[in-house]
């Protein structure tokens, strides 16, 4: 029986997929299965994958749907996943060789009150120097808020992506991963790994590199996760609670200025939101006038 599940999210990535499955036919260890979400793609790659199927060592689960984002394409492999753990490898990355066996190594020696292992990404353009060199045990929302372990590629035990919520908002096709994170927090900690197998190859027409006309496509899922945030900043103390809800107030401000959208109705702090109410105009001009 299989243990492990790679997923990939993909939308007319035909050619950046090649490098992809050529890594996972290169992997020292194939007990693992290979699921892709086809988020409604035009271009060949039902009819590539298809070629693949016939000759592949590992198995090769492909499923297509009409656009709607990446976050429900998650959600169908998350329901589709019949193995214990699984990763999400997007389209235009890769595994080192030596990467199944090393999460399938992990999976055997994962303390009980982890659900996951989060590990660096390997690529010349992205920070790797805060990863920790000596493993930890830490929630996944401080491994970014505190440890500053913003690229990283998560292992998930599957049981928990079942419990969660994935909310789908009318005509919007983005929701930030955060809001899966921290509904994942409630129910253990992850361990950290310096084991940098996952390869990235940054694409200059990728979610992150639009991060904030995506938030103003799409206000309700970006006002979601806003007020999330706000929420888990309940969990620290101090001044740095103080900063991530002024942060949080100043970002779902300045998304409900450019979308035309009340604040004082999704607001989770209406004196606050009065407070950095001027400087949230400004914000909104800088971050989402394009």
């Amino acid at each position: 029986m299989k243990e492990l599940t790679i997923f990939t999210p993909t939308y007319n990535r035909c050619a950046k997929l090649r490098k992809l499955y050529d890594s996972l036919v290169g992997q020292t260890d194939k007990n693992f299965i290979w699921i892709i979400v086809d988020d409604g793609s035009t271009d060949e790659t039902g009819k590539m994958i298809s070629e693949w199927k016939k000759s592949s060592e590992f198995e090769i689960k492909y499923i297509y749907q009409t656009n709607q984002g990446k976050h429900i394409a998650m959600k169908r492999a998350f329901e589709q996943c019949a193995t214990d753990w699984i990763i999400c490898v997007d389209s235009d990355d890769y595994l080192a060789s030596s990467a199944v066996q090393e999460m399938l190594t992990d999976m055997k020696s994962v303390p009980s009150d982890c659900i996951g292992y989060i590990y660096p990404r390997k690529s010349k353009s992205l920070r790797a120097s805060s990863f920790p060199r000596e493993s930890m045990q830490i929630s996944i929302m401080d491994a970014s808020n505190i440890y500053g372990m913003v690229e990283t590629a998560i292992l998930f035990k599957s049981k928990y992506l079942k419990l969660i919520e994935i909310p789908q908002y009318q005509d919007e096709r983005f929701l930030s991963e955060e809001i899966l994170y921290i509904q994942l927090d409630k129910f253990g900690k992850f361990c950290t790994r310096n084991q940098a197998f996952y390869i990235s190859e940054y694409q200059s027409d990728g979610l992150t590199a639009h991060i904030f006309q995506l938030w103003k496509k799409n206000p309700k899922g970006t006002i979601r996760l806003l007020n999330d945030r706000y929420h888990y900043s309940n969990k620290y103390a101090g001044d740095f609670a103080l900063k991530q809800k002024v942060k949080a107030i100043l970002n779902l401000n300045g998304v409900c200025i450019s979308t035309k959208q009340s604040i004082w109705k999704y607001t989770p702090n209406m004196l606050l939101s009065a407070l950095l109410y001027i400087p949230s105009i400004v914000l909104a001009e800088i971050r989402f006038s394009k």
